[in-house]
């Protein structure tokens, strides 16, 4: 199966807020929200001969400058456009695919917190607390930012799982969006003082029985090299690709990202 194929027919999933746009080449990515975050570039396929033309009439509709992710498919001679304009790499993925007709290596685990959707504002709050925490970069979320992305997880193909902490913060979470045929998982972290203890594994596990429940055939996830991807290779996940997700400088990020 061409899982490539499958994963870039849908429409990446976008922070809420900004606004999407695509192009007739592959391209994708999205101008910021209100708040000045959101700023992505997705994929960039545009022919190498037009690379130079469509980043200068592009780049100064972006307030902020955006993130950009770049795989083994996008324009020759993106990397050293970004690097010589500031930008460094922020975080090395691997895609991963599992072939949900294959068993998953599965152990116990010592946890009996219950895993939860997050159906309120205030698990999503959490959820959020959570973020901040875990990736300092990101934001804590207005009132308002948490009721859009809540909305959007009302809904059946989009969910977020959690499992409930203390003083307002989740100990750990992970959501998973079903799209025609199969499953993408996004978001997956856990408290640095409840690590070890199998709570990822078990986010894991809730969000392929979610997909199995939907008769997806495989599930993708953009896993960070250094933490989330080892653990999924020996949960049985099969690397497809490397990816690269590119920070421009700091000058040109909102102030909440700045360092």
């Amino acid at each position: 199966m061409d899982y490539v194929t499958c994963i870039e027919r849908e429409a990446p999933d976008f922070y809420p807020g900004s606004r999407p746009w695509s192009d007739a080449f592959g391209s994708t990515g999205s101008y910021p929200a209100a708040d000045g975050l959101g700023a992505s570039i997705m994929r960039l396929r545009v022919p190498p001969s037009m690379l130079a033309g469509w980043l200068d009439e592009h780049w100064p509709l972006y307030p902020t400058w955006p993130f950009v992710r770049v795989g083994p498919r996008e324009t020759p001679g993106l990397v050293p456009w970004l690097i010589g304009r500031g930008y460094t790499v922020a975080v090395r993925e691997a895609l991963l695919v599992l072939d949900l007709a294959l068993p998953l290596v599965t152990r116990k685990t010592g946890s009996a917190s219950p895993v939860r959707r997050v159906r309120t504002l205030r698990a999503l709050a959490e959820v959020n607390a959570l973020d901040h925490l875990c990736f300092p970069e990101d934001p804590v979320l207005l009132t308002d930012s948490l009721r859009r992305e809540l909305l959007r997880l009302r809904g059946p193909q989009r969910r977020l799982y959690f499992i409930e902490g203390t003083a307002d913060c989740a100990w750990a979470a992970a959501g998973v969006t079903v799209h025609d045929g199969w499953a993408y998982l996004w978001g997956g972290e856990t408290h640095p003082e409840h690590r070890q203890q199998g709570l990822y594994r078990r986010l894991v596990t809730t969000r392929l029985r979610a997909a199995t429940r939907h008769r997806c055939r495989f599930v993708a996830v953009h896993a960070n090299e250094e933490t989330s991807a080892p653990i999924l290779l020996r949960l049985g996940f099969a690397k497809v690709e490397q990816q690269e997700v590119y920070r421009p400088p700091p000058e040109h990020l909102p102030s909440s990202l700045r360092a």
